[in-house]
């Protein structure tokens, strides 16, 4: 593959959204409306582990709830984008207004939704974030 090509915009390729939650069940629910929006989703309820997988493998957008034990989303999220500057982030959390919003976009979040929201909607909010880096940008 040509460098710079990013594997999401074929037609054949499903983009890969890798989810980071520690509640397994919302993990679950996520991976399943995610798969139906036509995503092949990657779960971790870890975000150290999420961290080993941003670094191993390709992913064209990252899910992550904000509040969890070991660190929050918005850390999370700014630690992604040391590694990989152009892989869009979206983080979810029912907790929070201005100021975390005002957060996790210094964190270089390209998304901020907060719960609850329209779970059937949320392949539209990923898709959305993915436009929102560089087209050409290969994530790997």
């Amino acid at each position: 593959m040509e460098p710079g090509t990013n594997l999401a915009t074929s037609p054949d390729v499903k983009p890969r959204a890798l989810i980071v939650d520690d509640d397994a069940a919302e993990c679950d629910l996520l991976a399943d409306v995610l798969e139906d929006a036509g995503f092949e989703p990657h779960c971790t309820l870890r975000p150290a582990r999420a961290l080993h997988l941003v670094y191993s493998q390709r992913f064209d957008v990252v899910l992550t709830d904000n509040v969890m034990p070991e660190m929050s989303g918005t850390e999370l999220c700014s630690l992604i984008k040391q590694l990989k500057p152009y892989l869009p982030v979206v983080i979810v959390t029912a907790f929070g207004g201005f100021a975390l919003a005002a957060e996790a976009a210094q964190a270089g979040a390209a998304e901020f939704v907060a719960k609850p929201f329209d779970i059937d909607t949320i392949g539209d909010v990923l898709r959305r974030a993915m436009k929102s880096v560089a087209p050409s940008t290969d994530h790997h």
